[in-house]
């Protein structure tokens, strides 16, 4: 079994995703997700019911349950990145 992941406040989000890989964990519910995302549950729920379905992060379904695969939700950040625009 998986050690538990100790998450610190000074963790970025990227760095709380890659700590969830190394332990093993492949997905997450939708509350967890979307508190390494920094967005409500909510506002999950509301991206899934989009018609445009181009919003939020993947998402699997197990039953009625909603969970969000690790590698989507890193995928999805990754894909949102902007660099850095220096002023000098």
């Amino acid at each position: 079994m998986a050690a538990k992941t100790q998450v610190k406040a000074e963790d970025s989000q990227t760095d709380v995703l890659n700590m969830l890989i190394a332990d093993g964990k492949l997905a997450v519910r939708e509350h967890v997700a979307a508190d390494l995302i920094g967005v409500s549950a909510g506002t999950l729920r509301n991206w899934r019911c989009d018609p445009r379905g181009n919003k939020g992060p993947a998402y699997a379904k197990i039953g009625a349950r909603v969970v969000y695969k690790i590698d989507d939700l890193k995928a999805w950040l990754d894909s949102r990145t902007v660099p850095t625009r220096a002023v000098i």
